[in-house]
């Protein structure tokens, strides 16, 4: 078999493999969706929390196998570019295979640090990376918003658990997130500020809303919420929880927004005085 051959047959295994794989991370960013995004009755949360338990467990099992044969495509991918140094597609690959090895580190870390229920101190930098990180496997947010993030390397330490304080993140960013869907500019700007607290602030070019939906939407469960006409049916994130979460560590969430003008959403988080070292 020639070297063209050789590389038509290589390419073809690992857009074969590569594919499998997408279609497995999709399910199960879709899967995570549907139970994060939409919650069933107030009274099946235990049961919420079981399943997303599991496709914890189902995350770190799947990013396992799936790093296995990657790094075969990467370590392969590299030994027939410096073979064949002219053909571009094998740097192609070496790239796109360094970003799902990324997610996937992303995903067993995230993974990892859920199943710990235990307080302890947390590095918020690191966090927000990670979930950020975790966010490359959501189309939406990947390819359709521009992205402005400033995250310092270090932030003082929070006492907490660490999934707690991954819905946080996850919950004000999915607000902005869920917002811009139907917006003509996507922009989301990540900023924080050390004073007094630790504040995260989100800033996007969404929808905007009113003061009464703000108000509803960080003091109404859900369900309640997403029956009234007056909220948009587009919105599906629970900021109810996010904001209980938030008030059980003397936290607040503050939202400043306008119709159509886009929202400001600041997570303010008392800590301790001392950086990550």
């Amino acid at each position: 078999m020639g070297c063209i051959e050789e590389v038509e047959t290589v390419n073809q295994k690992l857009e074969q493999q590569l594919s499998e794989k997408d279609r497995e991370i999709q399910k199960l960013t879709e899967r995570l969706q549907t139970l994060e995004g939409k919650p069933p009755a107030i009274d099946s949360k235990s049961q919420v929390q079981r399943n997303l338990s599991s496709i914890g467990y189902l995350a770190a099992g799947i990013a396992h196998n799936i790093s296995n044969p990657l790094t075969v495509i990467s370590a392969r991918a590299q030994l027939l570019k410096m073979k064949m140094p002219g053909v571009k597609d094998f740097e192609i690959i070496v790239t796109e295979a360094r970003k799902v090895e990324s997610i996937l580190s992303a995903m067993v870390q995230k993974s990892e640090q859920e199943q710990d229920t235990g307080r302890k101190g947390l590095d918020l930098s690191r966090l927000m990376t990670t979930e950020l990180d975790f966010l490359e496997a959501d189309s939406f947010f990947k390819h359709k918003i521009q992205k402005d993030i400033r995250i310092p390397e270090r932030l003082p330490v929070v006492q907490g658990v660490y999934s707690h304080f991954s819905q946080l993140f996850q919950g004000i960013i999915h607000f902005s997130m869920d917002s811009m869907r139907e917006s003509a500019q996507k922009q989301l700007t990540i900023s924080t500020r050390v004073d007094d607290y630790i504040s995260i602030i989100l800033t996007d070019t969404g929808i905007g809303y009113s003061k009464t939906q703000i108000e509803k939407l960080l003091n109404q469960p859900w369900l309640e919420v997403s029956g009234d006409a007056s909220v948009e049916e587009t919105f599906y994130v629970d900021l109810y929880e996010t904001n209980r979460i938030a008030k059980s560590y003397g936290a607040e969430i503050l939202i400043s927004s306008r119709k159509g003008r886009g929202s400001s959403i600041t997570l303010k988080i008392p800590f301790e005085g001392r950086l990550v070292s």
